[in-house]
């Protein structure tokens, strides 16, 4: 039932994004007082709410697995950076719902506020919506009334970054109300209260159940006044940590803003004292990951194998581990167990993140079950590693910092000078590479200089796999050519080398013997398109020499 309900309106949000994504690019190609541009501005603002209530029509269908997996102890509250006024203005579709019962809705919040944190977003919205579906479902007549304000009563003209506050959440309608003895039933699951009065109201009877234990799980609490017959207060008290004081303002126009003008809202800390180790065998992959985030001014160590990573954790603390999954020899969970057991233990609580490829359902509780502390998905998206980190560096060592307002150049196709043509005709698509880049040009052509230098090598020892049928080896090593291939924008190439991996996998050699042949020569003209657009650098990453020694000493998994 989830993938039949999930497929359709992933594809959806899928297109919603494209539409989005596409339109902001657009609208920094034309004049601003253009009538172009407050077309494109049209369109992003009906594309922003087919994703917003797609967003709200998914979150409906995880109400029964969120509960399963509240009841089994599997739900965990993940901090990130959000915008409460983003939170806020997706509030605004429960107002089709009241209106159609002609309803008056209305969002109080705090201007001074601040707007963004560190907390659960998806779980904070999940709260409120909650809360306001259930009041809008059982009132007939009158008002819906939310309002979102400091509990304690204090202004925040005193709150700076990192200071907690607790946000004072209140839900009051003029419904049919509770009666008192029903007051602890509503918050038991699939239960409904008086039903002679309720029984045109549909509702799963979790969406209470749900929200009481979410607030538990955030140390937050939620009380219930009514009157039967009069209406209902709910009030939700719960805590959150400020990112920066920006006021929160006009919400409506702060969330339109923001689609307008994503790039205001990224880059938003530094961690100068923090210390991490990454792990690849794929050397584009580690270029990348220290590309990413060279503006974090984080301390960024590099192996290439699970032997390097030994060395490197036996000598250094790190405050994260991020651990490619699939290398030779010792594989990610190999070298994690082997870490973990390492004499001076130094390394034994740090975070070790999983890099993989993997993103189908059930991943991250494979990984997690075999010792990670979380994964990360390849290609790896620069917004979702700042989260982890975000998530998992200690407090005390991140600072966070108000974006700068900067313009981006995106790459028109339309240029009649296009610097990318020769690629293009290779098949490669400069704007999927450069996505991953952060849109940096410069960024960008490094990475594709590191796809080209390592070309060479990978299909010789591809060929020798091949010839030997070694399809272990066959697809590892495929493995990275997938996914450095979908980084630099060789989108075909990338899906004929995850076509050979599945096959490698479970040693499905007619496959591999129909398809290795044209995934060498795609890959050859690849390679040479990329260094007749950007020639060749060599650049090294080397360990002590001494450093072999240290492996006699590390205990077996």
């Amino acid at each position: 039932m989830s993938h039949e309900l999930r497929t359709p309106l992933n594809a959806v949000l899928g297109m919603a994004e494209l539409i989005l994504r596409d339109c902001q690019k657009a609208v920094n190609t034309v004049r601003k007082n253009s009538k172009t541009s407050r077309n494109i501005e049209q369109i992003i603002s009906y594309a922003g709410n087919i994703e917003s209530a797609g967003n709200n029509l998914l979150s409906i269908i995880n109400y029964i697995l969120d509960f399963s997996k509240i009841e089994s102890g599997k739900i965990e509250i993940a901090s990130a950076k959000y915008r409460l006024s983003s939170v806020l203005n997706d509030l605004n579709m429960i107002s089709l719902m009241a209106n159609a019962k002609g309803l008056e809705f209305k969002i109080v919040a705090d201007e001074t506020l601040p707007d963004v944190y560190l907390g659960d977003e998806m779980r904070v919205r999940q709260i409120m919506q909650n809360i306001l579906t259930n009041a809008v479902k059982y009132t007939e007549k009158g008002s819906v009334i939310f309002s979102i304000e400091r509990a304690d009563g204090k202004g925040f003209s005193n709150v700076i970054s990192g200071d907690t506050v607790d946000l004072k959440i209140t839900v009051q309608d003029t419904g049919i109300g509770i009666k008192k003895e029903d007051f602890e039933k509503i918050f038991k699951r699939f239960e409904r209260t008086d039903a002679a009065n309720n029984s045109g109201v549909e509702g799963t009877g979790l969406g209470l159940a749900i929200v009481q234990r979410l607030c538990g799980m955030m140390n937050g609490t939620i009380e219930l006044e009514s009157e039967y017959g009069k209406g209902s207060t709910f009030t939700v008290i719960i805590p959150q940590t400020v990112m920066f004081s920006e006021p929160l303002g006009d919400f409506s126009e702060k969330a339109e803003k923001n689609f307008l003008d994503p790039e205001n809202d990224q880059d938003s800390f530094r961690a100068p004292e923090a210390r991490i180790l990454v792990v690849d065998d794929t050397k584009l992959n580690l270029t990348v990951f220290k590309g990413l985030l060279k503006d974090t001014e984080i301390k960024i160590d590099t192996a290439s194998s699970g032997e390097e990573a030994l060395i490197l954790s036996a000598k250094n603390v790190y405050d994260i581990i991020f651990m490619d999954q699939r290398m030779p020899k010792m594989n990610g969970t190999e070298t994690l167990q082997r870490i973990r057991k390492l004499p001076e233990k130094i390394n034994f609580e740090t975070p070790v993140i999983c890099l993989t490829a993997d993103a189908i359902s059930g991943a991250k509780e494979k990984y997690i079950s075999e010792g990670f502390n979380d994964y990360l998905t390849k290609p790896i998206v620069g917004e979702t590693l700042e989260k982890i980190l975000i998530a998992y560096l200690p407090a005390d060592k991140v600072k966070f910092e108000a974006a700068e307002n900067q313009e981006q150049e995106f790459v028109s196709d339309f240029e009649e000078d296009d610097i990318y043509k020769p690629v293009r005709e290779a098949g490669i698509n400069p704007e999927v590479g450069l996505k991953y880049c952060l849109n940096d040009e410069k960024f960008y052509m490094s990475v594709l200089s590191e796809y080209s230098q390592s070309a060479e090598e990978k299909i010789s020892k591809l060929q020798k796999f091949f010839d030997a049928q070694d399809w272990e080896n066959y697809s590892i090593l495929i493995h990275s050519v997938k996914s450095t291939s979908r980084m630099i924008g060789a989108v075909e190439l990338a899906e004929i080398a995850a076509g050979l991996e599945k096959n490698a996998n479970g040693k499905d050699s007619s496959v591999i013997f129909n398809e290795h042949g044209k995934m060498k020569n795609l890959y050859k003209k690849t390679a040479e398109a990329i260094r007749s657009l950007c020639g060749t650098e060599n650049s090294e990453i080397i360990l002590n020499d001494d450093d072999e020694e240290i492996l006699e000493f590390f205990p077996e998994a």
